[in-house]
């Protein structure tokens, strides 16, 4: 496994994902959950969960949650399956989707050879399940990892589906594992509340320990830093891994010596990338936060929120 920032420090973490594969596959599943603030390496563990479960044999299902399409019903399942499917032979694919023809319908809605489905949530999330005990058997090992990449950006239905799935896991060959951003809220909170509450664990990220930053920066500098520019990248980052990862990046641009006369280089370096994270988690609150927030920053210090 490639060592990068996100993963130091994250020992625990891994062991606890490596516990629940095995699991997955003796036939007993578990529903775990990744939580942190934006770089702490949420991405970075699913990656790991992901070549993990490819070693053991498992069906690895990896989608990622999109905050554009969140208003797309069964918009996240329908990447989920339909890569999975992808991934079969035809005549596999094409026996699958005859057996449960209400999935094949939700999946492939322009298919003109398939009725649509009748109405009703629960026999489409029946559906979805159906489908998925009947691909699980064509991957070697007969298990599987679903790994969902920010869920907070999940659509509704999906939602309601992967909550189900969380509830029926211990009974099936299936790891499921997502991450969620803390502080990140999509259309339907009491939904995320809902699925998070059936998890097994719930893996909250913390930043880095002085000596990880240390002895990442060793090695992503090929020297050992003195113990003063450790503490101001430390500072700087306060522990993040994606920050530190960007300053790593600048570091390695500008090549400057790693001791206290380079210390003031250092809050340029993560100045663009906070500045991008910011922009971003405005638009998605809404969209004239950032005119609104422009229009404080004009004001004196006497603007009140009201």
């Amino acid at each position: 496994m490639r060592a990068t920032a996100s993963l130091f420090d994250r020992e625990q973490e891994l062991r606890r994902i490596g516990e629940g594969l095995a699991s997955a596959a003796a036939g007993s599943g578990s529903f775990l959950v990744v939580s942190g603030e934006s770089g702490m390496g949420r991405s970075a563990l699913a990656d790991a969960a992901a070549d993990d479960a490819e070693r053991r044999g498992l069906l690895v299902l990896r989608v990622r949650g999109s905050h554009s399409e969140r208003g797309l019903p069964f918009g996240l399942t329908r990447r989920l399956f339909l890569a999975a499917l992808n991934r079969l032979g035809d005549e596999a694919k094409a026996r699958i989707l005859a057996d449960v023809p209400t999935a094949a319908a939700l999946l492939c809605p322009a298919a003109r050879d398939i009725p649509p489905p009748p109405a009703g949530l629960l026999r489409d999330l029946d559906a979805l399940h159906m489908l998925l005990s009947a691909a699980i058997p064509h991957c070697p090992g007969q298990a599987a990892l679903i790994a969902v990449d920010d869920v907070q950006w999940a659509d509704e239905p999906s939602l309601r589906w992967l909550t189900t799935l969380a509830e029926r896991a211990g009974s099936l060959p299936v790891m499921l594992l997502a991450t969620r951003c803390l502080g990140a809220e999509g259309d339907t909170p009491e939904l995320l509340e809902e699925l998070l509450f059936t998890c097994s664990d719930d893996l909250r990220l913390t930043p880095l320990s002085g000596a990880g930053v240390a002895a990442w920066l060793a090695g992503a500098l090929s020297e050992r830093p003195c113990d003063s520019f450790v503490a101001a990248c430390e500072a700087e980052t306060r522990g993040n891994p994606l920050l530190l990862s960007v300053l790593a990046a600048h570091l390695g641009r500008t090549r400057p010596v790693p001791d206290p006369e380079t210390v003031g280089l250092l809050p340029d370096a993560t100045a663009e990338v906070v500045t991008r994270w910011a922009r971003v988690g405005l638009r998605r609150t809404s969209a004239d936060a950032p005119a609104v927030l422009r229009a404080v920053a004009l004001l004196d210090g006497g603007a009140t929120p009201d």
